[in-house]
């Protein structure tokens, strides 16, 4: 049996339902949505394996309309792979919005994601980016601390190569 998502709460419904039955929303003939806003949708979507996937692929396509809604996901979440996945795909938009919310990521969170932050906050770049980095050299775990020394080494020869 197949189950049908509500695309308005996420509510599971069996697959010849009309309506969900949470909310009432329409099953049938939803309207064609952008991809890029299906991917966005999904990373609310409750089955675990959804959200991360659909991050990588906004991270891969680097959608920067994209990068609130990850933004969002990294502040909200609990899931591991899905942070990781958002963190990843932030880094690789490479849009500066995201500085704030991967620092903390990079002081609070797994240390999976945190070594991740320090990886993505490399590829955007800046002086604020720099800061966050050297104090991850301060790190309790020593892969995260090689991730910032390996983001602050790309910066450092990036700089040197535009000047």
């Amino acid at each position: 049996m197949i189950t049908v998502y509500c695309p308005h709460c996420y509510t599971a419904n069996p697959e010849n339902s009309e309506a969900c039955a949470q909310c009432g929303c329409s099953l049938q003939h939803e309207e064609e949505k952008r991809f890029v806003e299906k991917l966005i949708w999904a990373l609310k979507h409750p089955e675990p394996t959804v959200g991360p996937r659909a991050a990588w692929v906004l991270g891969e396509r680097r959608e920067a309309q994209a990068v609130d809604a990850l933004i969002t996901t990294v502040e909200s979440s609990e899931e591991m792979a899905l942070l990781e996945e958002a963190v990843v795909a932030l880094g690789k938009i490479a849009d500066p919005r995201a500085v704030p919310c991967l620092e903390q990521s990079l002081r609070q969170s797994y240390l999976s994601v945190r070594q991740r932050a320090a990886w993505a906050l490399g590829r955007i770049g800046g002086p604020a980016v720099i800061d966050a980095l050297k104090l991850a050299l301060e790190d309790p775990n020593q892969t995260v601390r090689e991730a910032a020394l390996e983001s602050l080494s790309n910066l450092s020869h990036r700089a040197g190569r535009s000047s």
